[in-house]
């Protein structure tokens, strides 16, 4: 929005009017109103509290043709020092959040967490299957990946499955060698702390005492009970309720005593156990006696790899650090390398226009990256692949590519694909941030639902299909293209696959900013880069704006202190006599509902008040008993003008890092340092509701930044001093009515409001949430249509089919996100309601 001079000097013009003269006549008529303003709100508020505590992102939803109260409610949380987010239905988030608190590294969390999703989930992953990891040391602020991606056993060829000589996708032929264990316990040779034991013993006792069937779970089950039941009976026994006499239902008790002794095996033998102990020798006669190849000698000569973990920076000062080939981290590399050279912001998705070429950009990247990823494969058999992924990488390739996208969307064939990759499903995905800023992000999966369908009978262990992620060579998909040849079976080599957890920290000062990973088969990848895209332009746009806002919070505090201690006596008759009746309104309404609906939704917040309440009453009792007041005020009048010079231009030069503390600490102690020296209800009162009115109008008035920043200096002063004096006679009015309010609930209030605000004012609890949330888009080049998730706006799907997208309405449009975003000293976790995930911390 533009405002011109005319325009703002029209509107302190009408702001000033709230000074204008006033009849003395009518301050009887002032109290009935007050009073029934006062019902008023209070009404409003009853109502208002009662809804959702996600009530407030409908707001941003609406603008984009959708409610967030058509969506199930997110599991998500804020925290200050830790989260793990994980896909899975039970509390596996929690077993990794106690890891922590037991000392344990961000990695013995990952482990314990995942050996949890593989039994809840287990339909998608598990330790018959494999998983590739980003693991970031905020110590030595570099990352490290381990690929435990299953491998391809000794006598596999590439024309294994060519005329139908066995199946790839099921049946004991379809299995590759499991690489989980063993990338577990790579990882945690490098990078853990408890004993491996420990990490175990949750997961054990789940599987001995049972647990609730998974929605996700029970799904797979009815959608694969025809196959399982007619091909596969030690998969049919495990699956089938024999107290109902019927399939296991969502919801209800599941146990698995058999993969319990397995596991405590694994965990007091370690996973040499796994590949060359007599837990081996049952795997292999397990999978042999299912029709199967693989040889014990197959297992021994698994390793799984670990190596630096792939990375870019952005312009913007992020690392982005991801899993190498054969995952897919390249691939996703390469769409934010194509992104983010349109600096996109908020204005990006301001209208409809603007949204439908953002979300055009967003769709020719995939097409690019899709048709780089065709020629693809395992590096350790592909030489030329090192030099690819440098290529897609680095500036030039994706100023390149933008330069290739156009208004129209074209053929596949403009993309230039060499070869089509087998589209799958599953995986599991689970995100980890310790307290010392370590992070982990890490994808598991058996490939398809129940992998190959084959259950150990003698070890409890669902096995893979990876065999099915290879290309088969004389095949065509529906559309022509042939196989990937730089994906065919040989030897040891491990399938392509699309998984891709990523890290992305700040370059400058190695604080981790974000972990984002998904489960999905070949969605993964579209849908991680939609939901960082997305994200990014929040955070671009919170940036920018929170300075600003910031900036300002710290101009009113300064001038709210001067006025208050020099002008209060001279303004007292003048405020009372002539902004009685215009102020009351407007002042009395915000105290009272924003307060009262800033306790309905920030529920995070009572995490930090009892630690906060403590200490600043401490220092009150403190500094009462042992200065002389007087004293102290002319001390701390000095100091504090010094130091609130001092900050501000602190956190003008440096950004925003510092600003979250400054509006937390300032008020909190502003009105403690008023409250000390007068030892006044009515000033705690004046404190508090300055801070929120003052706050507040900030907000509400935020479409006119420009005009705060452009203003002279008298209009600006004449601004704060129209926020000064709505807030003296709330204040006033309040008291009025209120005597008997206890002296410390304005300290309580105080840090209650500054936390609140706060977090409000960056927008990062809500921002991943609405990512993750926010209906989707997904295509990987072929086939040709998008698929658009059910709720995606249709003002921006009729755009798009103008630029000549062909459109595909979906229940599901992408894999299921979990994501940790931390910024300014808060965590904000989040896991997909799609797979309805868990989130944990503290």
């Amino acid at each position: 929005m533009i405002i011109d001079d005319v325009e703002r000097i029209s509107y302190f013009k009408r702001l000033h009017y709230y000074y204008g003269d006033r009849r003395k006549n009518k301050r009887y008529f002032l109290l009935v109103g007050f009073c029934a303003l006062l019902v008023v709100a209070v009404t409003c508020t009853v109502v208002l509290t009662t809804k959702s505590r996600h009530t407030k992102e409908s707001s941003s939803s609406a603008s984009h043709g959708y409610s967030s109260a058509d969506l199930p409610l997110l599991n998500w949380g804020v925290y200050k020092h830790a989260a793990v987010a994980s896909d899975a239905h039970t509390n596996c988030s929690d077993i990794g959040v106690n890891i922590l608190k037991q000392k344990g590294s961000v990695v013995d969390a990952a482990i314990a967490t995942i050996l949890c999703v593989g039994i809840v989930n287990f339909q998608s992953c598990g330790i018959g299957g494999g998983h590739v990891m980003t693991i970031y040391i905020k110590k030595e602020r570099n990352a490290t990946a381990v690929i435990g991606r299953e491998t391809a056993a000794a006598f596999a060829s590439e024309d294994m499955y060519v005329g139908g000589k066995a199946s790839s996708d099921t049946g004991a032929m379809s299995i590759a060698i499991p690489g989980e264990i063993q990338g577990l316990w790579e990882a945690h040779k490098r990078f853990g702390k408890l004993p491996w034991r420990t990490l175990f013993q949750p997961t054990i006792k789940m599987c001995l005492e049972g647990y609730p069937l998974a929605p996700d779970t029970a799904e797979a089950i009815q959608g694969s009970a025809k196959l399982v039941k007619a091909n596969f009976s030690e998969l049919y026994d495990y699956l089938w309720n024999k107290k109902t006499n019927d399939w296991y239902k969502e919801g209800e008790i599941i146990k698995n005593p058999r993969l319990a002794k397995t596991l405590q095996i694994i965990a007091d033998k370690g996973a040499d156990e796994f590949y060359t102990g007599d837990l081996a020798k049952d795997i292999v006669a397990d999978i042999q006696d299912a029709g199967g190849n693989i040889t014990l000698e197959d297992l021994k000569n698994y390793r799984a790899r670990v190596e630096p973990a792939l990375n870019m920076l952005t312009t913007d000062g992020y690392r982005a650090f991801t899993t190498p080939l054969p995952s897919s981290g390249a691939v996703y590399l390469y769409m934010l390398n194509i992104l983010e050279g349109y600096n996109m912001s908020k204005a990006d998705l301001r209208n409809t226009k603007a949204s439908v070429k953002t979300y055009h950009r967003l769709i020719e990247a995939m097409k690019f990256a899709y048709a780089v990823r065709s020629y693809m494969g395992d590096d350790m058999f592909l030489p030329n692949m090192t030099q690819l992924v440098q290529n897609i990488t680095n500036i030039e390739s994706g100023m390149l590519t933008r330069k290739m996208i156009t208004y129209k969307t074209h053929n596949y064939k403009y993309y230039g694909p060499a070869f089509t990759i087998p589209e799958k499903t599953g995986t599991s995905h689970l995100s980890v941030l310790a307290p010392n800023g370590d992070a982990v992000g890490i994808t598991s999966t058996i490939n398809l639902w129940f992998g190959s369908k084959v259950r150990g009978k003698r070890t409890g262990i669902i096995f893979n299909n990876e065999m099915d992620d290879f290309s088969t060579p004389n095949t065509t998909n529906d559309f022509g293209i042939p196989a990937s040849p730089a994906n065919f079976i040989k030897p040891g080599k491990r399938p392509m696959s699309s998984m891709c957890p990523s890290v992305l920290v700040n370059d400058k000062d190695g604080e981790v900013q974000m972990i984002i990973g998904a489960s999905g088969g070949s969605h993964i990848i579209t849908s991680a880069a939609f939901t960082c895209s997305y994200l990014s332009i929040y955070l671009c746009s919170c940036y920018k704006f929170v300075h600003i806002y910031l900036s300002i919070y710290l101009i009113l505090f300064i001038f709210i202190y001067l006025i208050l201690f020099i002008s209060i006596l001279k303004f007292f008759i003048y405020i009372f006599i002539s902004t009685f009746k215009t102020c009351s309104y407007l002042s009395i309404y915000l105290s009272i509902y924003l307060s009262i609906y800033l306790c309905s939704c920030s529920k995070f917040v009572h995490i930090y008040l009892s630690i906060y309440l403590s200490l600043f009453i401490s220092i009150y009792l403190i500094l009462f008993i042992s200065i002389y007041l007087k004293i102290f005020h002319i001390y701390i009048y000095i100091y504090i003008q010094d130091l609130l010079i001092s900050i501000y231009l602190s956190q003008v030069n440096n950004g925003k890092e510092k600003s979250i503390y400054l509006s937390i600490y300032l008020s909190i102690y502003l009105s403690l340092l008023v409250s000390i020296y007068l030892s006044s209800i009515h000033i705690y009162l004046f404190i508090y509701l300055s801070l929120l009115v003052s706050i507040y109008l900030s907000h509400i008035i935020h479409i006119y930044l420009s005009l705060f920043i452009s203003i002279d200096l008298i209009l600006f002063v004449s601004m704060c001093r129209c926020i000064y004096l709505c807030s003296y006679l709330s204040s006033y009015l309040i008291l009025f009515i209120s005597k008997s309010i206890h002296i410390y609930l304005s300290i309580y209030l105080s840090i209650y409001l500054s936390i609140s605000v706060s977090a409000e004012s960056l927008w990062l609890g809500r921002s991943i949430n609405e990512s993750i949330r926010y209906p989707r888009l997904h295509h990987q080049l072929i086939p040709d249509h998008i698929d658009v998730e059910h709720g995606f706006p249709k003002e921006i799907v009729d755009g798009l089919k103008a630029r000549g997208h062909k459109i595909k309405n979906v229940a599901k449009a992408g894999s299921r996100v979990q994501g940790i975003l931390r910024k300014s000293d808060l965590i904000y976790a989040s896991a997909d309601y799609r797979k309805e995930g868990t989130v944990a911390g503290w």
